[in-house]
C-alpha cells in the first residue's frame, strides 16, 4: 500500500497517551476528559467522543530522508495541548494517526486512502510534495478537508485543501504567474547575477525554474540555472566552476539541507564571493548547532512570525513541544511550526464546522473565515477565501548572524511583498 510503520516515543507529561499500529498507521491517542453531552454525529470520523484526524507526511524517503519527522511533532503536540487545555473540541477529544508517504506520488495515495477508507479519519493533515498527485483529487472527490503546508499548486485548486498561510506556491512550467517576493529582496539587498538551483525532484526544479523567471522579472541576470542536481548529493565541482565562469553573485536554492550548505561553501572556497544568498528551508536551531559559521550572512524565508520576535504564543508553541514531543528538541525547528500551524488550522475548521461536525460545514465555513492569524503566529491575517488560488508574495525573512550562533531579524519584523507577475 507504500505505508510503512513508524513507533515513535510519545511522551506526555499530563496526558496518558496510547500507540497503535493499525494496517501500517501509527495512531496515537491521548486521553482526556471528555465534556458530556457531547451531540452525537454520523460524520465519518466523528463519535460522541472523538474526532479522528490524520496526518500525511514522509517519514522515510530516498530524496528527503527524515527532514519532515518534525512536522509531526509540531502536529502531535497541538493536538495533544488542544486536549489537555478544552478538552478537545466540542467535548470530543482530537485522535491522530499518521501516514508515511515516503515523498512518493504512488505511496501519497496509498496513504491518503488508507487515512480515509480504513482509518475513517474526519480529515488529513499534510505536508508532502507528493501532495500534487492523485490523492489530491481522490480527497476533493470525497469530500474530505485538507490544511497544511502549501508546497505545491493544487493547494490553489481543490477548495478543500486550506494552506496555513493562506497562499499557494507558482503554477508549474506553462503556468501563468510567478511571484517576485524572493527576487525583489534579494535585488534590493545587494544581489545582480542569481544561481538558481533545483534537486531533480518536481517541485524543486518547478520552484528553481520559477525563482529564474521572477529574477528577470525584477531586472537580475539568471547567470547559471540547474535544476537536476541529485537528491542524495553529489560532487559539486562542475556547478560551481560555471558558476564562477559566469560572474555568479547570488545563491538562490531550491534544495534542501544540508545540500544548500554544501554547494555554497563549494563556491565560497572556488572564490565566489556573494553578495546574497537565500534557502526556503533550513530555519532550524539544529542546522546553526551543526553548520552555522559556514552559513554565516545566509538569507532564510518563511511564512509565519519568527521566533526571534519571542511573542506569547511562540512560547506556547515551545511549552507544548517540550511537554507532548519532547522527542523533536529542539522546538525552533520550521517544519515542527508547520505541523502546529496545520494542527491549528485544522482546529479553527473544526471550531467553524459547528457541535456535530460535518465534512461539508468544515469546507465551507473555514473559507468563510476572514481574520486567521494561528494566534498572532501569522503576522498578516489570512482571508481564506480571497487567498484561494493565490501566488504568495509576502514572507518573512530572518539571515544568519556574522559568527553563525543565531538568526537574526531582517529589516524588523515586517513582511517582504513582492508582486506577481506573468513568466517572460
Amino acid at each position: 500500500m507504500g505505508t510503512t510503520t513508524r513507533t515513535r516515543p510519545v511522551r506526555l507529561a499530563a496526558l496518558v497517551g496510547t500507540v497503535a499500529v493499525l494496517a501500517g498507521v501509527v495512531t496515537v491517542t491521548t486521553t482526556n476528559v471528555v465534556t458530556a453531552g457531547a451531540a452525537s454525529c454520523d460524520s465519518p470520523g466523528v463519535t460522541a467522543k472523538e474526532i479522528k484526524i490524520g496526518a500525511l507526511y514522509p517519514q522515510t524517503s530516498e530524496a528527503f530522508g527524515s527532514q519532515f519527522l518534525p512536522y509531526g511533532a509540531g502536529v502531535r503536540a497541538r493536538l495533544a495541548y488542544e486536549n489537555d487545555t478544552n478538552g478537545g473540541v466540542n467535548g470530543r477529544k482530537l485522535v491522530y494517526s499518521e501516514a508515511d508517504d515516503k515523498g512518493d506520488l504512488t505511496a501519497n495515495f496509498a496513504a491518503a486512502r488508507q487515512l480515509v477508507d480504513s482509518e475513517g479519519v474526519f480529515m488529513v493533515v499534510e505536508a508532502s510534495p507528493a501532495s500534487k498527485g492523485p490523492s489530491a483529487k481522490y480527497l476533493n472527490q470525497k469530500g474530505v478537508p485538507v490544511t497544511g503546508w502549501p508546497i505545491n499548486y493544487v493547494w490553489g485548486v481543490y477548495k478543500n485543501m486550506f494552506g496555513h498561510a493562506g497562499s499557494v506556491v507558482p503554477q508549474p512550467d506553462g503556468g501563468p504567474t510567478v511571484s517576485t517576493g524572493g527576487a525583489q529582496f534579494l535585488k534590493d539587498h545587494g544581489a545582480t547575477n542569481v544561481a538558481s538551483i533545483g534537486i531533480d525532484v518536481t517541485e524543486s526544479a518547478t520552484a528553481a525554474k520559477g525563482s529564474a523567471d521572477a529574477a528577470k522579472a525584477v531586472g537580475m541576470k539568471v547567470g547559471y540555472l540547474k535544476t537536476d542536481i541529485p537528491a542524495t548529493g553529489t560532487d559539486y565541482t562542475a556547478d560551481v566552476a560555471a558558476m564562477k565562469e559566469k560572474g555568479v553573485d547570488t545563491l538562490w536554492g531550491s534544495i534542501q539541507q544540508p545540500l544548500y550548505t554544501q554547494l555554497y561553501n563549494k563556491a565560497k572556497e572556488a572564490g565566489i564571493q556573494f553578495k546574497a544568498a537565500l534557502s526556503p528551508t533550513g530555519y532550524d536551531q539544529r542546522l546553526l548547532s551543526a553548520f552555522g559559521k559556514d552559513l554565516a550572512g545566509v538569507y532564510f524565508l518563511i511564512d509565519f512570525a519568527p521566533f526571534e520576535l519571542k511573542l506569547p504564543a511562540h512560547k506556547k508553541f515551545e511549552d507544548a513541544m517540550a511537554k507532548y514531543s519532547p522527542d523533536a528538541q529542539p522546538a525552533k525547528q520550521q517544519l515542527s511550526m508547520n505541523g502546529w500551524l496545520a494542527a491549528d488550522l485544522a482546529i479553527r475548521g473544526l471550531q467553524e464546522a459547528g457541535k456535530c461536525p460535518t465534512r461539508e460545514a468544515f469546507i465551507k465555513n473555514l473559507r468563510k473565515v476572514k481574520d486567521y492569524d494561528a494566534d498572532g503566529l501569522l503576522l498578516k491575517p489570512v482571508n481564506e477565501a480571497k487567498t484561494f488560488g493565490k501566488v504568495q508574495t509576502c514572507y518573512n525573512y530572518v539571515q544568519v548572524s556574522a559568527d553563525g550562533t543565531k538568526f537574526e531579524l531582517v529589516d524588523g519584523a515586517v513582511p517582504f511583498c513582492g508582486k506577481v507577475v506573468k513568466r517572460p
